[in-house]
C-alpha cells in the first residue's frame, strides 16, 4: 500500500509531493527547499531612514535537527560525519522517547552564507537514525543537500 504526503512550503511558493511505501518501520524522504527567494521573505523593518532589501534568493546551505523549536536553541550535534571525496555524511541517532521532555524533533534548513536565515518544521519524533548527505561539486562546496530519516 502506499501512502502520499504532500508538503506546501508557505511563502516560498514550493510544493514537493512524496510518495513512500509503508512499511513496519517507514523511511522518511524529508527535504529542505533549496532556496528562499526575496519576496519569501517577510519585509525587514529598519529603524529610522535605513531601508532593507535582498538582492538575490538565498540558498540552502545545510540542514539538521533540533529538540524542540527553533526558539529554544536546542540544536542537536551528530552522532558522526563522514568525508568522502564526493559527499559528506552527517548522522544522527536518538533514542527511544528522546523528546517526550521536549516539543519534539525537528527538522533544521539553514539559509545564505553564513545560515543567518532558518526554516524549521516539527517532524516525527519516533525515528531513531537521520542522516543528512551533502554532495559537493567543483563549481561550490554543495551542490544538493539529501536527508532520510528512519
Amino acid at each position: 500500500m502506499l501512502r502520499q504526503i504532500f508538503l506546501v512550503c508557505v511563502r516560498l511558493g514550493t510544493a514537493t509531493l512524496l510518495t513512500t511505501a509503508a512499511a513496519a518501520e517507514p523511511a522518511s524522504p524529508l527535504s529542505c527547499p533549496s532556496a528562499i527567494a526575496p519576496a519569501g521573505l517577510q519585509p525587514l523593518v529598519a529603524a529610522g531612514d535605513w531601508r532593507a532589501f535582498i538582492p538575490s534568493r538565498l540558498p540552502l546551505t545545510s540542514a539538521g535537527f533540533m529538540a524542540g523549536p527553533p526558539e529554544l536553541t536546542a540544536d542537536l550535534k551528530p552522532y558522526s560525519v563522514l568525508e568522502h571525496a564526493a559527499h559528506t555524511v552527517e548522522t544522527w541517532k536518538f533514542d527511544e522517547n528522546e523528546f517526550s521532555d521536549h516539543d519534539g524533533l525537528w527538522l533544521v534548513c539553514l539559509y545564505g552564507a553564513t545560515g543567518a536565515i532558518t526554516l524549521s518544521k516539527k517532524i516525527d519524533s519516533h525515528f531513531h537514525e537521520c542522516s543528512v548527505t551533502y554532495m559537493k561539486s567543483k563549481a561550490s562546496v554543495t551542490s544538493s543537500i539529501q536527508i532520510h530519516c528512519q
